[in-house]
């Protein structure tokens, strides 16, 4: 539906928007007990990406430092890396991975690259339930499926990399409600 598809992408005015004509359209329908319900998710969710973003804890001056660095010389992969450890440090999850994510595009063939990627990408996912799951269903099986890609990856660079096959079995063990990902 339209606005399930609106929220997926988090364009919630717009999600908001087209639930409220389902309700507008027929009040006393099951779909606009639906639609009100969507909204109030939507609502909640907001709510929390706003909590969430107040409770961000600065950057340390470490972090700044590197950041500076790193905009200033885009080249320098072991510079970046050095930043998505440190955030990885600071329990920043999702900051690490998009500095991994920016090394592995910079350096397509970078192990270590990969290989911190798919920790950071296993920190985030792994800590359990996530409130973006009731905005987008697929959330989590996305997610799976981005870990499992950047392990694939990365033994395609190394596939004699027992650490990797070791990461890769039990991330694919781990993730069995993947379709076709059992028998790998």
């Amino acid at each position: 539906d339209l606005a399930g598809g609106y929220r997926k992408h988090w364009e919630f005015e717009k999600a908001k928007a087209a639930y409220f004509k389902i309700s507008e359209m027929a009040p006393d329908s099951k779909e606009a007990q639906w639609a009100q319900v969507r909204i109030q998710d939507i609502i909640r969710f907001e709510h929390w990406l706003y909590e969430k973003e107040k409770q961000k804890v600065p950057d340390s001056p470490e972090i700044v430092e590197l950041r500076v660095y790193t905009k200033e010389h885009p080249g320098d992969i072991e510079k970046l890396l050095i930043l998505g450890n440190t955030y990885l440090e600071a329990n920043k999850d999702e900051e690490a991975a998009q500095i991994f994510e920016k090394a592995v595009a910079a350096d397509p063939k970078n192990l270590k690259a990969y290989k911190m990627l798919a920790f950071a990408l296993k920190r985030i996912y792994d800590r359990g339930y996530d409130p973006r799951v009731s905005m987008d269903y697929n959330y989590l099986v996305d997610a799976g499926y981005k870990i499992l890609s950047v392990l694939d990856k990365a033994i395609s660079i190394a596939p004699d990399d027992m650490e990797l096959r070791l990461m890769r079995g039990q991330d694919g063990l781990k993730m069995f409600f993947l379709p076709g990902r059992r028998a790998q």
